[in-house]
């Protein structure tokens, strides 16, 4: 039975099997290869890099979604630091950069 599926479009040195590194590296844009590694045989394509036109969107999703993500942690800082917190003697201060309660030691 045959599987397969694709593993990366980047190929890295540091973590991919030096034996695929190198016939990457060595073939042209729509070329295959079968390379043999500790583990197995892989059926390698080189596919030419996409263009920006074919990414536009992704990257456009990506970009937004960066966004949204620092406008949340935006708002949650801004709660945190307007945030009337009252704690029962003993159990340390609330802090008001990490949003949460410390001993009062660390507190300083």
């Amino acid at each position: 039975m045959l599987t397969g599926r694709l593993i990366s479009s980047k190929v890295s040195p540091r973590t991919t099997p030096s034996e695929i590194t190198e016939a990457v590296y060595a073939m042209q844009d729509g070329e295959f290869q079968v390379v043999q590694t500790q583990f197995g045989w892989h059926v390698l394509q080189r596919l030419a890099p996409a263009t920006l036109v074919e990414v536009e969107a992704e990257i456009r999703e990506n970009l937004l979604l960066v966004q949204k993500g620092n406008a949340g942690q935006a708002w949650l800082v801004e709660l945190r630091n307007a945030a009337q917190v009252t704690l029962t003697d003993g159990y340390g201060v609330w802090n008001t950069k990490f949003g949460s309660v410390v001993t009062p030691d660390f507190a300083g």
